[in-house]
């Protein structure tokens, strides 16, 4: 019973490194702007669909995702994307 504690307590630590690992790659992907490489996150299908509405509505330099989350910039004002109907 202790070794699987003692494991579980590892996954977890490496977890937590990944995590932040990831979170400060994404964090300066900004750096890449206008250099001809980027960062992407992997998407769902749905994910997919609500990125190319954002798109459509805000323009390719004005949305992002971020942990899942997808952002759009709009008359200086930082908007977060929850469903198709908010690019409507």
């Amino acid at each position: 019973m202790e070794y699987r504690k003692m494991e579980v307590e590892t996954e977890d630590t490496e977890d937590k490194a990944i995590l932040k690992t990831k979170a400060n790659i994404y964090k300066n992907k900004k750096l890449f702007k206008k250099t001809g490489f980027s960062i992407k996150e992997v998407l769902t299908r749905s994910n997919i669909d609500l990125m190319k509405k954002a798109i459509d509505k805000y323009g390719f330099s004005n949305v992002w995702s971020q942990n899942g989350k997808f952002y759009a910039l709009a008359n200086n004002a930082r908007i977060l994307i929850k469903c198709p109907n908010d690019c409507n």
